[in-house]
């Protein structure tokens, strides 16, 4: 019997509303109904329609990673030092030995990445942790910004030192500069960092400080070993002073070629391969 031979018979046939969910998504009207005594087919396969819509999308968005803390996917290297390491002596930037090895490192592996924080003039004293005293004539030591507590709060993977001869030109004796490093260093490996030294390099000094400085280099080669990076052979003169070929011109500091040679000692020490291989 159809819906108008109910009527007629006095029988009211049920209404039953339907939700239309594609109102949902047109407009922000309030939901449309539809009635009838049964849903059109493209409104009974709506919810799955949208169900798979939703699920493609989720599918091609873009994958995201659970963020890290922060630095735990870097590799800092800081460098200490004076004036050779902050950059003194080449013509370029880019030929600093401390700017090539940076080059280098991200070579490797780009997580690396090299913090600077040398500065002219600065001796042992200077890097040194906090607390150390400095004799008269050393003034801002150590210097909170640059010492061997600031290196280590960039939570380094490993850390180069290179104080080449400010100490013995300001009178600073083996002993002394020796019991400085050693207060760097064992600050350093007590943090789990390992940390390289450069020996002394030849400087145009009196014959007295070249022989601290003789004294310096072998001290540094005996007490670091492997972790002693050789800044000395090849660039001295017969007096122990600065070669002419080296010089950048004041007798102190290196010209590029001088720098090239610094880099690739650095890079030969194995400091890429010891950070990669304790990850």
């Amino acid at each position: 019997m159809g819906e108008e031979e109910a009527r007629t018979a006095g029988r009211a046939v049920p209404t039953v509303s339907y939700l239309c969910p594609c109102s949902l998504l047109i407009d922000r009207a309030e939901p449309r109904e539809w009635t009838s005594g049964a849903p059109p087919l493209f409104m009974r396969l709506a919810p799955v329609t949208l169900l798979l819509a939703l699920l493609i999308v989720a599918a091609c968005a873009p994958a995201r990673t659970v963020a890290e803390a922060p630095g735990t996917d870097r590799l800092p290297v800081v460098v200490l030092g004076s004036s050779t390491a902050a950059g003194t002596g080449p013509s370029h930037p880019d030929s600093t030995w401390v700017n090539r090895f940076a080059r280098y490192l991200e070579g490797v592996d780009d997580r690396f990445e090299v913090i600077n924080l040398a500065r002219g003039g600065y001796t042992t004293y200077h890097l040194a942790p906090a607390g150390t005293p400095a004799p008269e004539g050393i003034d801002n030591a150590p210097d909170a910004l640059r010492n061997i507590d600031a290196a280590l709060a960039h939570g380094p993977a490993a850390i180069v030192i290179n104080l080449p001869s400010n100490d013995a030109a300001e009178g600073v004796g083996v002993e002394a500069q020796m019991a400085n490093f050693e207060a760097m260093t064992s600050a350093a490996e007590a943090a789990g960092v390992p940390v390289w030294v450069t020996t002394t390099q030849p400087r145009g000094l009196g014959a007295a400080a070249i022989a601290v400085q003789e004294a310096v280099r072998d001290a540094i080669r005996d007490r670091y070993g492997a972790h002693a990076i050789d800044f000395w052979t090849g660039f001295a003169d017969d007096r122990g002073a600065l070669a002419g070929r080296w010089d950048s011109g004041d007798e102190i500091h290196y010209n590029d070629a001088g720098h090239a040679v610094f880099f690739a000692r650095v890079r030969d020490a194995g400091i890429a391969e010891a950070v990669l291989a304790g990850r």
